[in-house]
């Protein structure tokens, strides 16, 4: 794994309800990088997943559309990816150091496009289910910027949305408490970096 040299004492956290944002702790360049990657690399495109799902059995809208592929099984630059999210990790349990107690690894890495009006706007949270109730926190790096207005990851109970900025890393609880949505993109694609930090056994 190639190892970031960054001070986590010098990574700059904004965090409320939980919720902590790590502004441009990813590089711009890195950030463009996976970019043109996703969208050029024969192997990727053949290995995109895309989701197009309706609840039509209620009656309800698309509940999510978009593009992605796990990073770790077509990309070297995962573990780069890997040494950003133990900084934040870090710095998160700096400020919860109960977690310090709870064994975690970040599992997959998913990258993922989401076009005009596409997304996934269904409130939920992400352990819900027993498959995945191993899943302690939420990680998200947004890798480009997108208009105000457009593609916010929204909160329900906090009453929060956190606008795409390039380079940030999101971090938040997996449990009924952080229930979000990712909001409708209009004008551009937004692209993201998505996954779990999980419970393993010690």
């Amino acid at each position: 794994m190639n190892k970031i040299k960054i001070d986590v004492n010098t990574v700059n956290m904004v965090e409320k309800d939980f919720i902590a944002q790590f502004p441009g702790l990813v590089p711009a360049d890195f950030c463009q990088m996976l970019i043109e990657r996703f969208e050029t690399n024969r192997e990727i495109q053949q290995n995109l997943i895309h989701n197009a799902h309706h609840n039509i059995s209620k009656g309800l809208p698309l509940l999510r559309e978009d593009s992605a592929y796990f990073l770790q099984y077509h990309d070297l630059h995962a573990s780069d990816v890997i040494s950003w999210l133990w900084l934040g990790l870090e710095k998160y349990i700096q400020k919860y150091q109960q977690l310090a107690e709870v064994p975690m690894w970040p599992s997959e890495i998913k990258m993922q496009r989401t076009e005009p009006s596409g997304g996934y706007h269904h409130w939920h949270h992400e352990n819900g289910i027993y498959e995945v109730a191993q899943r302690e926190l939420v990680w998200m790096i947004y890798l480009n910027d997108v208009p105000d207005g457009e593609g916010e990851t929204e909160f329900l109970y906090q009453r929060t949305r956190v606008k795409p900025t390039v380079g940030t890393l999101v971090i938040w609880p997996a449990g009924m408490t952080h229930v979000h949505r990712g909001n409708t993109m209009f004008t551009q694609n937004k692209y993201i970096l998505t996954g779990w930090y999980i419970k393993i056994p010690r």
